[in-house]
């Protein structure tokens, strides 16, 4: 995942990254969220059953906090606890390009689903 992450941070034609199914790990999205920092050019991100835990989360939030080319975030699947929702839902308020969050069967809590609103 980190040198998914160092090619990121290079390449400015890579419009779409689906890393769906592929189970990386908190230290993995850590790396992706730094190289979201650094390109501009991605604007569609798929983290679709990821197993994306707490600290995962919180690390994609400051990715995403950077981030101004982001128009279509997927997180399908992917079981989102409520303090997951909150801090994601924390890095996403003002995020004036992303047009698409797809959180289908992210199983979100009344608690989740109220942070994002």
């Amino acid at each position: 995942a980190s040198a998914l992450a160092g090619a990121l941070c290079v390449n400015h034609s890579l419009r779409e990254l689906n890393l769906s199914l592929t189970g990386i790990p908190d230290t993995g999205i850590s790396s992706l969220a730094g190289a979201l920092g650094e390109n501009q050019s991605l604007e569609k991100l798929v983290l679709g059953l990821s197993g994306l835990s707490t600290e995962g989360a919180s690390a994609l939030a400051i990715g995403l906090c950077v981030n101004h080319s982001l128009k279509e975030i997927s997180l399908r699947d992917t079981a989102l606890s409520c303090e997951q929702t909150s801090v994601l839902a924390s890095a996403l308020c003002g995020k004036h390009s992303l047009k698409l969050l797809d959180l289908m069967s992210a199983n979100l809590s009344t608690e989740g689903a109220s942070a994002l609103a």
